[in-house]
């Protein structure tokens, strides 16, 4: 059970996503061009070294490690419309691909023969995750619950992972949607969750019995951005 947990908090889920309209879109673009944007990404589970491209836009355009790069296409409202994944040994072709389909109230994620659906709630964040494989109909997989723009709580059946959060703004924070959606297959917890603030305190339940709680030791630049994080399942160093 430990060990599922750690695994959660590295790959919280394999699409979650976080949606808005096109007049939020416009703010958060609005807003990112003030913002500081990631230069360098480090974490030593899962071992990560990644460098971060943007174009003049100041839109995330490549995710540089050193076999692998992940190039974003973006629609015509500046929302992720897909992110391919290319060998940089052989990049001719993309060996993986994600497509983006936005709806009102809710977003459908297309990734190889699955699709993920995500139920929106009135900010735009996800209340309830379903997947579907090569089957007629999606089942209901995950459900969220929110306070104050941050995720407090995640049911999966008759387990449940209840989150506390600093005061500080997330990094991610003005990143277009379908980054922040990356961020929740790629990353731990300073990247790896759709919420305003930052974790400082993850808690695993199998039903109403506590099973561990892990706290996150996070240190901060001059203007309130985390650098560090580090806790029990490792370590995460971002760069800007």
């Amino acid at each position: 059970m430990k060990n599922f947990f750690k695994y959660f908090l590295a790959f919280t889920c394999f699409m979650l996503f976080f949606g808005c309209s096109s007049d939020d879109n416009d703010n958060d673009n609005n807003t990112s061009k003030s913002q500081k944007r990631i230069t360098r990404y480090v974490s030593s589970f899962p071992q990560k070294d990644e460098k971060w491209l943007y174009d003049d836009k100041k839109r995330l355009i490549e995710i540089v490690e050193s076999k692998i790069k992940t190039i974003f296409t973006y629609d015509q409202y500046d929302r992720v419309a897909k992110a391919m994944k290319y060998s940089i040994a052989f990049p001719e072709n993309a060996y993986d691909s994600t497509f983006f389909h936005y709806n009102d109230e809710e977003i459908v994620i297309e990734h190889g023969w699955s699709k993920t659906k995500y139920i929106l709630n009135n900010e735009g964040q996800p209340i309830q995750e379903f997947r579907k494989g090569l089957g007629p109909s999606y089942s209901l997989q995950k459900e969220f619950t929110y306070q104050n723009g941050n995720m407090i709580k995640v049911k999966i059946a008759d387990a449940k992972y209840e989150f506390t959060y600093d005061n500080k703004k997330n990094i991610l924070a003005d990143y277009p949607v379908g980054i922040r959606l990356l961020a929740y297959e790629r990353y731990m917890n300073s990247l790896g969750f759709i919420s305003k603030n930052n974790i400082i305190s993850s808690k695993f339940y199998g039903g109403e019995t506590l099973f561990e709680t892990i706290p996150y030791q996070l240190t901060y630049d001059n203007d309130g951005y985390i650098v560090k994080s580090e806790s029990i399942v490792g370590y995460e160093i971002i760069s800007y």
